[in-house]
Parts: C-alpha cells; sequence; structure tokens
C-alpha cells in the first residue's frame, strides 16, 4: 500500500520530500529549486494528503523507508547570506 502512495507523488513532490527529510526548511528548499516557499508549502501539504502523514517525521520515516534518504544523509551547511 504504501508502494502505491510513493508512486502517486509527482517528481517534484518527491525532490520536496527528500529535502524536508533531510533536514532542508521550507525556505531553503525554495531557495535551491528555485520556487518560493509558499508553493514548497504547497508541496508539503500535497504530499502529506497524498501518503497521510499529519507530522513531519511521518514523512522522514516513509522517505528512509522508501530509500528518498538515509539516517547518515543530511543537509550541508549554508551560510545565511547563500539563503537571503
Amino acid at each position: 500500500m504504501s508502494k502505491e502512495k510513493l508512486l502517486s507523488l509527482t517528481s517534484r513532490e518527491k525532490e520536496v520530500l527528500t529535502m524536508l527529510a533531510d533536514g532542508y526548511t521550507n525556505r531553503e528548499v525554495g531557495t535551491i529549486l528555485n520556487i518560493s516557499h509558499r508553493t514548497v508549502e504547497s508541496h508539503r501539504l500535497h504530499i502529506m494528503l497524498k501518503l497521510e502523514k499529519l507530522h513531519i517525521v511521518d514523512l522522514v520515516k516513509f522517505a528512509i523507508k522508501h530509500q528518498l534518504t538515509s539516517v547518515d544523509k543530511h543537509k550541508p551547511k549554508y551560510s545565511s547570506k547563500c539563503l537571503n
């Protein structure tokens, strides 16, 4: 069942999910993907609805289970200059 849920995500939603699971904030994801943080919030809402997950920790667990990320992977550190 969860495999079907993964397949229901668009490629952009998978990309956003992976970055959120890796610890990026909505603003950081937006900056990196060259979209607004509001668009990231919209993607996040759609992901949560499609996956029936209510909390970010549940999204992280889902991403690890489906090998979109791992417990060893984490975001690189960015200076605040690069995100403004």
